[in-house]
């Protein structure tokens, strides 16, 4: 087999590996967000902080969020949407927050406010909290 067959052979096999795993990307849809979040861990610009330990999610079926993460740490309901993975909450306290679903059943959220960047990791709130 010649140079060129090989060659032809691995950016096919290349080709094939990106697509079959691009396929399994999954979007993220509403059903995957809803229900109630409690913050597990998060970091600001980078480095782990406890100053957000209270923040939480509730993103409802009916399109509402209802959260504390804002720079005021208050209360506050939305309606929200999801856009191509990434969480639209419109309203007083705007954001646009990359989200992903992990499967050790964790949100991921990445967004930034006040000039800061953010990662929450997020597990399901207990009952009764």
């Amino acid at each position: 087999m010649g140079n060129i067959s090989k060659i032809i052979l691995i950016l096919l096999g290349f080709s094939f590996f990106s697509i079959s795993c691009g396929s399994e990307t999954k979007s993220l849809e509403t059903k995957d967000i809803q229900g109630d979040w409690q913050l597990k861990e998060a970091f600001r610009d980078g480095k782990k902080t406890g100053t957000l330990e209270s923040v939480y999610f509730n993103f409802k079926d009916n399109g509402t969020v209802n959260t504390n993460f804002n720079a005021e740490m208050e209360e506050f309901q939305s309606t929200y949407e999801i856009k191509e993975g990434t969480i639209v909450v419109s309203g007083n306290h705007p954001l646009k927050i990359n989200a992903e679903r992990t499967l050790e059943d964790e949100l991921i959220l990445k967004t930034g406010i006040a000039n800061a960047k953010f990662k929450l990791v997020l597990e399901p709130a207990e009952a009764g909290e």
